[in-house]
Order: C-alpha cells, then sequence, then structure tokens
C-alpha cells in the first residue's frame, strides 16, 4: 500500500477491530510493504476523555505469522496500546524513516509498549532506523520478545540506529527507553541488539531514559548515543555501554531543537567507528567521512560556503 491514510476512530480493543491494520490469528502475512501510509487510531492517553479514559485502540496488530516486512514512510499516531504489535514473527522486518507520535493507554491496569516484536528465535534482522519516536506513556518505546509459557525463549538479531526520542507532551515518560518485558514465567534472553546513534532528548520521568533487559544476553551493546537534557541520567541493565554522552553535555549541539532539527553544529566528539554496520546517518552522511565519527543520529557536515567571491576589478589606463 503507498499514500493513503487508514483511520478508525473506535477506541475498542483491536482484537476487536480497534486498529488500522490486522493480520488476524491463524493467518499468514509475509513480504509485505507499507510504504507511504498514515495510520491514526482511537486516540492515546493524551486524547481519551471520561467516561472511557483506557486507550484500548492499536495501530498495527498482528497476531497472524508474518516476516519479510518492510514499513517505511509511515506516520502512526494516536494509539493506546501499542503503535505496532507483532507477536507471531518470523525474520526480516525494517522500519525505516517513520514518525511515531503520541501512544500509551495511560493505565497501569492495560499494559501499553510503543513498538513490540514478540520474537521467540535468534537471528531475526530486525532494523529500526532513522525513525522519530515522540511521546509514549507506559512500559517503553522498543520492546523485544516476550516469555509467555514454562518454555525457555531465546531471541534476538535487531540493529536499532539513526532514531530520535523526544517528548513534547508532559504526559509522555515511560518505564523505559527500550527493552525487554519479563512475564509470569520468566524474562527471555534477547543476544545481538545494537542499539548506536541514536538521540534521545527531553525525556520526562525518572525511568524514561533506562535501558533495561530482564535477563543477560550476549553481544547487547549501546554506543555513540546521546541523551541530552533528559529529566534523568540513562540507566543500563544487562547491556554493555560505551562512548556515550549520558546527559551532561553542557550546551546545545543542536542546529534547531525547537523546531525538530538535531543535526548537529559542529564535530560531536567521543564516538567509536564502527565496523559491519550500516554507516549512512538518516539524510545518507557517511558517518566518520571526515575522519571523526559522530555520536548521535547524523553526522556532522559542514556545509561549504558557496558565497561567491568578490570580483576583481582591474583598472586599465587609456
Amino acid at each position: 500500500n503507498h499514500g493513503i491514510k487508514l483511520y478508525n476512530p473506535a477506541n475498542i480493543y483491536a482484537y476487536a477491530g480497534g486498529c488500522c491494520v490486522m493480520v488476524a490469528s491463524g493467518t499468514t502475512s509475509k513480504h509485505i510493504e507499507l510504504n507511504h501510509i498514515e495510520m491514526e487510531s482511537g486516540g492515546w492517553a493524551g486524547t481519551i476523555v471520561a467516561p472511557d479514559t483506557v486507550a484500548k485502540n492499536q495501530g498495527v496488530y498482528a497476531t497472524g505469522v508474518t516476516g519479510d516486512w518492510v514499513v517505511k514512510n509511515c506516520y502512526i499516531h494516536n494509539c493506546g496500546q501499542q503503535w505496532v504489535l507483532i507477536s507471531n514473527p518470523t525474520p526480516n522486518y525494517l522500519f525505516d524513516n517513520c514518525y511515531f507520535k503520541n501512544g500509551g493507554s495511560g493505565s497501569s491496569a492495560l499494559h501499553s509498549a510503543g513498538l513490540w516484536i514478540y520474537d521467540n528465535q535468534e537471528n531475526m534482522n530486525i532494523i529500526i532506523r532513522n525513525n522519530i519516536f515522540e511521546n509514549f506513556t507506559g512500559t517503553g518505546y522498543i520492546s523485544m520478545s516476550y516469555r509467555a509459557t514454562e518454555t525457555p525463549v531465546i531471541s534476538g538479531g535487531y540493529k536499532i540506529y539513526g532514531n530520535i526520542f523526544k517528548e513534547t507532551d508532559s504526559l509522555a515518560g515511560p518505564s523505559r527507553l527500550i527493552g525487554t518485558n519479563s512475564g509470569g514465567y520468566g524474562a527471555p534472553i534477547v543476544n545481538d541488539v545494537s542499539f548506536y546513534n541514536n538521540t534521545i532528548c527531553n525525556l520526562h520521568g525518572a525511568l524514561s531514559s533506562r535501558i533495561t533487559f530482564s535477563a543477560v544476553g550476549s553481544n547487547v551493546i549501546a554506543t555513540n548515543n546521546i541523551w541530552y537534557n533528559c529529566e534523568a541520567s540513562p540507566l543500563f541493565i544487562n547491556i554493555t555501554e560505551s562512548n556515550n554522552i549520558k546527559n551532561d553535555l553542557e550546551y546545545n549541539p543542536f542546529i534547531d531543537i525547537n523546531n525538530g532539527d538535531y543535526r548537529l553544529t559542529d564535530n560531536l566528539l567521543g564516538g567509536i567507528k564502527l565496523n559491519n554496520v550500516d554507516s549512512l546517518d538518516p539524510v545518507g552522511l557517511i558517518r566518520g567521512q571526515d575522519g571523526i565519527w559522530d555520536i548521535g543520529a547524523y553526522e556532522y557536515y559542514e556545509i561549504p560556503d558557496t558565497t561567491p567571491s568578490a570580483p576583481t576589478i582591474t583598472s586599465v589606463s587609456p
């Protein structure tokens, strides 16, 4: 699908039809591309009013078998429990250049998580890049895996980079930034997660900056990220962090933070060159092309001065 809007104002549970895109249990949906689609559901915690004060709806609700999905250039907003829930995945997902805005149920009695994939196998190849995540209230902006039975779950294979996480509404402020959920049967083990070159700005609450994994996995790293002007500094649980700016930068490094321009005014030093990763920033600049791998979503690029030089005037004697 391309270039359409899906609008469902019904604030009812997703399984009952309160969503914009559904893949029902017992069905299979593979090799799907959702491109240039706006999805608006029945409201989030900031728009639901009495007497129905809990946002039950979702954006994408996929409980059937899915895999080989591309979701790009989409605007998914005003969703209750989840922007996207994928609970029966097979490998290969790309979320690219999407704008996720305003999500969460607003009630502790109805669990909500922004982009949640219940992966239950390794090497899932899930890429989440160059997106904007703005305002969520609930568990977190991105959640990985879930253990719903006594059978242990070992999963993984995520690359999360080039994203902007920001909050502009006082209701926003989840209990973590990204991580895993621990159910009644214990926690899933998630391996091979790379969270790098993201920008996290103006997050509210004491917990929203955290990255928390409920169990110890292997090769789970956070590097070259910047937390700026958040209410609390980040906390890292069961993830190895290095070369991050952790809410202690004493100046504003962005071109126009008030209008959402998070490109850099100068090199943001301290990043390290990463191998075997996508080295392009959200506008296509090669990270480290000037010899400095900048921290944050954007690579600094010095715009050349194209001002024409004054003409040289030579006087000639008659």
